[in-house]
């Protein structure tokens, strides 16, 4: 499962996602891409595979994830 979410600027983070299904319930890690460059590895758990794409935007917004680093640290 691949998508675009985007940071809190409304720059695009590519998302690359496995799902394994568990039971009534799906595991999912992730791989967040800005720019060709890793940003960062989730994973978690959720009902369906629904609703994982706003699980991750999620945390993108509460860890504050961009999708650019500023090297100048603003």
């Amino acid at each position: 499962m691949n998508f675009t979410l985007v940071d809190e600027f409304g720059q695009p983070i590519e998302v690359f996602c496995e799902v394994f299904e568990r039971g009534e319930s799906v595991y999912w890690r992730a791989w967040l891409y800005g720019f060709a460059t890793l940003l960062e590895t989730l994973d978690g758990h959720a009902p369906d595979d629904t609703v994982i794409a706003g699980q991750i935007q999620a945390e993108i917004m509460l860890r504050g994830i961009r999708a650019h680093a500023d090297p100048q640290g603003h």
